[in-house]
């Protein structure tokens, strides 16, 4: 962040040193989650936090954790544990980071020590939230650490020594007490870009989109979990990376999928929706429900391992887009279902603002208001025992959350029920062929049913109705509730935090 001036907001040096503070107000944070109806929770471990140098475990960090965890079962919680959320410790990033294969058993380590002390506690794991982006962003783009640009060949090194890692972690927790009840996955965001030009334009910016889609590695990482094969090409250099690892046939309990957008690049290679029914995002990107339904289809073929939606949201600083978002991204969350997708449950990014990465708080993820101290936008955290109030259209994430069923069994039996008939997507509709080729978009439509909220007053049921009707207006579809749901047990209603 430093070398980065702090992504133009140097002055908010100490928000940056603190975000929204979870570390030390964890316990706030799970009342704000309870209060949406949530019943899970996904957070990280920071690995720096508990081992700031090698072999040195900080006992305040693990005690501090185990506090965190008592909040959410506190608040009647479950908790979605990551162990690599794009950040690890210095001294491993200067013993060649993910560059070098030779630190795969040093993370295996760190994972090994955290599920000795925490596995009894947490059934859910993810070992990396989206190692492509991690590749892509750090080593291509130069957004994140280590900021370099270019290294099409090291990126490729890097996501190969994450997905290693990832099978050599699975194997080793799997052999530890706990592990046989443990439900260990991996967290991947799924996108593709399309070109939406004139066709002369059409030359350069297609095979732009296609190395961009490509980068992001929807296919690679599903190939290499189906047949223990890794590939990753280059421009003109074509396969530059190749290697198998036939123990990670069957190292995956379950998949994770983040899902923001399907952006479409101009002519002028700016991100851009196809037309008005896809308004840009604050991050720039269109706001697409349709490709969503296909992604969770693909997935739920080609893997055949129950599947999250691990992250979805909208930076919407306008307050015009959350509840359409809202709408429309839950219900192909349900159109998949009644399709056949073995869907466990979903998590919304983000309880609050937090450092966005490269954006740092000039993004708008929260479905509570918060900005950080000195901004001159909006409040900090409250210190006199008040609450962050929701944002604009975040009630209609309560109001989904209340209206589903309990087990995501029966959610799976209401959403065949709401797509039954006429006009129901094929499981092997066109528009899903279209993710795994880089082609064209899906779309899906569907009107929510009444919400009847127990215990809630009818005045108030009105008021999250409208909300979900004018979501509906706004050209949106409907849907459904945050959180994971496990087998035989509650539909786990979740969201994301920071990285602790």
């Amino acid at each position: 962040m430093r070398r980065k001036r702090f992504f133009g907001q140097g002055h908010l040096v100490q928000a940056f040193m603190e975000s929204n503070d979870f570390w030390n107000r964890y316990g706030e944070d799970m009342q704000l989650v309870k209060r949406l109806g949530c019943n899970s929770f996904r957070f990280s471990f920071e690995w720096a936090r508990i081992e700031p140098a090698p072999g040195q475990i900080d006992a305040s960090a693990v005690q501090r954790y185990h506090a965190i965890l008592d909040s959410m079962e506190a608040a009647g919680l479950l908790p979605n544990a990551t162990l690599h959320h794009f950040t690890h410790p210095q001294w491993f990033e200067e013993r060649g980071g993910w560059r070098n294969p030779d630190n795969i058993p040093v993370f295996t380590s760190y994972c090994s020590l955290i599920f000795r002390e925490f596995g009894p506690r947490i059934t859910h794991w993810a070992t990396f939230n989206e190692p492509s982006c991690f590749a892509l962003c750090g080593y291509i783009m130069g957004l994140w650490a280590p900021g370099k640009r270019g290294r099409l060949i090291t990126a490729g090194h890097v996501l190969g020594n994450m997905l290693k890692a990832h099978v050599a972690a699975y194997r080793a927790l799997k052999a530890m007490p706990h592990g046989h009840t443990a439900q260990i996955g991996i967290v991947h965001q799924h996108i593709r870009f399309i070109p939406h030009c004139n066709p002369l334009a059409g030359l350069i910016v297609r095979p732009v989109c296609r190395w961009m889609t490509y980068w992001f590695a929807t296919r690679q990482m599903i190939s290499f979990f189906q047949t223990g094969v890794f590939s990753w090409s280059a421009p003109l250099l074509g396969r530059v990376v190749h290697f198998e690892e036939p123990a990670a046939v069957g190292a995956l309990d379950w998949w994770g999928i983040n899902y923001y957008s399907r952006p479409a690049i101009s002519s002028s290679f700016k991100l851009v929706g196809t037309g008005p029914s896809e308004p840009l995002t604050g991050m720039g990107m269109p706001l697409v429900a349709g490709d969503l339904h296909s992604h969770l289809m693909q997935a739920h073929r080609e893997l055949k391992v129950p599947i999250f939606l691990s992250e979805t949201g909208v930076s919407d600083s306008s307050h015009e887009l959350r509840a359409r978002c809202i709408s429309s991204y839950y219900d192909e969350v349900l159109r998949a279902m009644a399709d056949g997708a073995d869907v466990r449950g979903t998590y919304y990014w983000t309880l609050m603002d937090n450092i966005e990465w490269h954006h740092g708080f000039n993004q708008h993820f929260g479905l509570y208001e918060w900005r950080p101290p000195g901004s001159g936008s909006g409040p900090g955290r409250p210190t006199n025992g008040d609450s962050l109030q929701l944002r604009q259209g975040s009630k209609a994430l309560v109001a989904l959350h209340a209206a589903w069923p309990e087990t995501w069994q029966d959610v799976a039996a209401f959403a065949r029920q709401r797509f039954a008939g006429p006009g129901a997507a094929s499981v092997y509709s066109p528009a899903a062929y279209d993710v795994e080729q880089g082609l064209g978009a899906g779309d899906g439509s569907g009107q929510l049913p009444p919400v009847q909220v127990p215990g809630v007053p009818e005045q108030q049921q009105q008021l999250l109705r409208q909300e979900l009707r004018a979501a509906d207006a706004a050209g949106a579809s409907q849907a459904g509730q945050q959180g994971g749901r496990e087998v035989e047990e509650p539909l786990l209603g979740g969201r994301i935090s920071d990285a602790v």
